[in-house]
């Protein structure tokens, strides 16, 4: 698990107004293929969290996975506004697999709202070449549930860290 910036949660008026694709026609069909993986991940990992296992750490391992390829496809499209959401969405499937536990926070509300924004995002690009996909109710929202563990989850990060440091410091020394 990894330290996550607490900008993910803040309302940045740039990620409200309309942007442009960087995608240009030579991409229509691999947007239309993300947006069909999207739509495809949202279900299986909805279902993931949903669900009890017997293996929990893999089927939750496997949700992020999943997550995190779609966060990483947004980046190589370059298309901002889905970044910043896919980057809460990170934080929410990653909290979730620490813990082993997505019913606390709205976690499982919250992976639904980002997932269906999400294909908004990406099919509005494949219509319009362009997304006027407002962020602001979804990042407020997030914000709502995921502010005290997103802090919570920090402190203990950087804790684990600083009394590692600790202890190498002091295997030096021996």
């Amino acid at each position: 698990m990894k330290k996550y910036h607490q900008e993910i949660l803040q309302i940045d008026e740039e990620h409200f107004t309309e942007e442009n694709s960087l995608v240009d026609a030579i991409y229509q069909s691999e947007l239309e293929d993300f947006l069909q993986y999207i739509s495809i991940t949202a279900l299986e990992v909805i279902k993931i969290v949903k669900s009890q296992h017997d293996e929990q750490e893999e089927k939750y391992s496997e949700a992020y996975q999943k997550c995190y390829l779609c966060l990483g496809m947004s980046r190589i499209f370059k298309i901002n506004k889905l970044t910043r959401i896919l980057e809460i969405l990170e934080f929410v499937i990653d909290y979730g697999r620490l813990n082993l536990d997505f019913s606390k926070h709205s976690m499982i509300y919250l992976i639904e709202l980002i997932f269906d924004a999400s294909g908004k995002i990406v099919n509005e690009f494949i219509e319009n070449g362009t997304s006027k996909f407002r962020l602001d109710d979804i990042i407020s929202e997030c914000q709502t549930y995921l502010q005290a563990p997103l802090n919570q989850h920090n402190l203990e990060i950087a804790s684990h860290y600083e009394k590692n440091e600790i202890e190498a410091l002091d295997s030096t020394f021996i």
